[in-house]
């Protein structure tokens, strides 16, 4: 979807909600591009995909929805959005393995593709771009939580008793 927005709504200071809080984060990181032919506009294509945080098929799903907007796509995109703390997501991630153990643990027999599946959809949304847009620059979203917050501390044990 292409959008014409005048520049002043794109103005960091301008507006409110959703629509002022990106532009003003796409403002202060320097990934404003494609100045429209007047020069009060901006053209932004902006690509959203809505995911399911315990959909198993989820990181597959996301991944190809990546490869498929390239193949669509003239140009690579400026950025990618990711609603993660950029501090936030590598404590989360480096629980894969943990989560792998609790869901193990309550399924003894689980074949070892399900546990992969499994294990590979605990934060998923913060990293999947990185298979199919390596050098893209992220947009962490994400309000920075204190790493020993138990939410993020015990967010694999959490994610266990939802799956089991």
């Amino acid at each position: 979807m292409i959008r014409r927005l005048p520049n002043d709504r794109l103005k960091p200071s301008a507006g409110s909600g959703l629509r002022s809080g990106l532009a003003s984060a796409l403002a202060r990181r320097g990934l404003m591009r494609g100045v429209g032919p007047n020069e009060d506009e901006v053209w932004v294509i902006l690509r959203m995909a809505g995911v399911n945080h315990f959909d198993p098929a989820g990181p597959g799903a996301l991944a190809t929805w990546f490869e498929n907007q390239l193949d669509e796509a003239t140009e690579p995109p400026l950025f990618v959005a990711t609603e993660w703390s950029r501090w936030i997501l590598p404590c989360v991630k480096g629980q894969r393995p943990g989560f792998r153990q609790l869901l193990l643990k309550e399924w003894p027999h689980a074949p070892r593709h399900l546990l992969d599946v499994l294990e590979q959809t605990l934060a998923y949304e913060g990293d999947t771009h990185q298979s199919a847009l390596p050098e893209a620059r992220v947009l962490w979203l994400g309000r920075t939580q204190g790493r020993d917050n138990p939410v993020i501390r015990e967010y694999a044990e959490r994610r266990a008793e939802r799956v089991s």
